[in-house]
């Protein structure tokens, strides 16, 4: 297909060659014409310029041939369009590759509005009103919007699905507070974006929010601070509300002083362990709901404990298997209990925050697991090339204050020297 308008490059090429040769045969003709500058006399035309000259011929040559004015117009009109027929374009097929054809062709079309989406909707932790915060996002650029449309049904009702209609209401931002809601009833939201045109777009995902009366949650109690061996165990009740998100804890350096929250994350148990926690400062914990709102603090000072011995032989002491006391002058009672089987047991039941294992190690001594409430926590080695009274092999510290069962298990294993592999229990020291 041909353009409109355009001249092909070989009629242009063809027309200036046959002016070429006119002009050559035209040579002698015209040298003898003269041309006036305006006195009378007749002017060369200078090679340079292609003008009539006014001066006298150059010292170098003889004057240049004078040509009549309409011979130079059709001479300087012929070269102009010789350059122009050469910057013409080539004939070109707007179908068989020309961009600015193609661009013509398959012109663009705007780009369909994009849904909201990531909509999440929360109750406000207010407790002096009810209402419910939705937001979300958009990769709509902001100049293309109108705004959103707002979609609420209540879980329940016979419409829950996400669809177009009438909108429950509608913002310019993506966030949004509803007021109209009551306690004890859940609601779906949904959100679509509109342009500036009117175009809605498809909804966004929905989100539920179930409303509950807002109360701030009791100030925990029962609480208490420990002093173990190392840091401060702190023990409480667990708040009687059902919607208790968990508990902050803070340490201060008096009553009257800043506090200084220590957990990161809220306690999900209403226990709390510090390592470094020391016995001259004071300790606050507060329980927080799920919708964030955060009760009156209770405070504790650290209370020193004096461990309490329970011997070998102690009733409340249970063994399975072989299980021999041998009486010797190192041990805290004089007397030591052992087993050399293994899968031999020996269980203790305790009340306290921590729990240490008193031992003997010495060259026939080998290894034995330990269980805390029914879970491995440790394997401990008893091993010793010299006799060693008075050992503490386990310490436990933190522990929720309550009720623990601690087991010993003999190995049968663990001695590097000998066939020998015998555990022994001298006390336990609790806090």
């Amino acid at each position: 297909m041909k353009t409109a308008g355009t001249i092909p490059r070989w009629i242009s090429v063809l027309f200036a060659f046959i002016l070429l040769i006119s002009l050559a045969a035209m040579g002698g003709a015209v040298s003898s014409i003269p041309e006036t500058d305006g006195s009378g006399e007749a002017a060369p035309i200078t090679a340079e310029t292609g003008r009539a000259a006014t001066g006298p011929a150059t010292a170098e040559g003889a004057a240049a041939p004078n040509v009549p004015e309409a011979a130079l117009a059709e001479v300087v009109v012929s070269g102009a369009a010789v350059e122009a027929a050469a910057a013409l374009p080539a004939e070109v097929d707007p179908q068989s590759g020309d961009p600015s054809a193609a661009a013509l062709i398959d012109a663009p079309t705007p780009s369909p509005i994009l849904p909201p989406y990531d909509l999440k909707g929360a109750q406000a932790p207010d407790p002096d009103r009810l209402y419910v915060i939705l937001t979300w996002k958009s990769d709509n650029p902001p100049n293309t919007l109108k705004g959103y449309n707002i979609y609420r049904v209540e879980v329940g009702a016979a419409d829950e699905l996400p669809g177009l209609g009438t909108p429950y209401d509608t913002v310019r931002k993506p966030y949004y507070e509803d007021y109209k809601v009551e306690a004890g009833h859940t609601y779906r939201y949904w959100v679509t974006a509109v342009s500036k045109g009117g175009e809605e777009s498809k909804p966004s995902n929905t989100a539920d929010v179930t409303v509950v009366k807002v109360a701030v949650p009791s100030t925990p109690t029962g609480f208490a601070a420990w002093v173990v061996d190392p840091g401060i165990s702190l023990d409480w009740d667990p708040n009687p509300e059902k919607d208790i998100a968990g508990y902050n804890v803070y340490v201060s350096r008096n009553p009257n002083s800043a506090r200084k929250k220590i957990n990161g994350s809220l306690v999900a148990a209403n226990h709390y362990y510090l390592a470094d926690g020391q016995a001259d400062l004071c300790y606050w914990v507060s329980a927080v709901n799920r919708l964030g709102l955060e009760s009156q603090a209770a405070m504790a000072k650290p209370q020193a404990v004096s461990p309490m011995i329970i011997e070998e032989n102690d009733p409340s002491i249970e063994t399975s298997g072989l299980w021999v006391p041998e009486s010797y002058v190192g041990p805290t009672n004089g007397k030591i209990k052992v087993a050399g089987d293994a899968g031999a047991r020996l269980q203790l039941k305790f009340t306290g925050s921590q729990v240490k294992l008193v031992v003997a190690e010495y060259w026939s001594c080998g290894s034995a697991r330990v269980y805390l409430d029914g879970k491995e926590i440790a394997v401990i080695n008893l091993y010793s090339e010299s006799v060693t009274y008075n050992v503490v092999d386990l310490s436990v510290p933190g522990l929720p204050r309550g009720e623990h069962t601690l087991v010993i298990e003999a190995l049968g294993a663990g001695n590097p020297q000998y066939p020998f592999n015998f555990v022994n229990v001298d006390c336990f020291e609790i806090r």
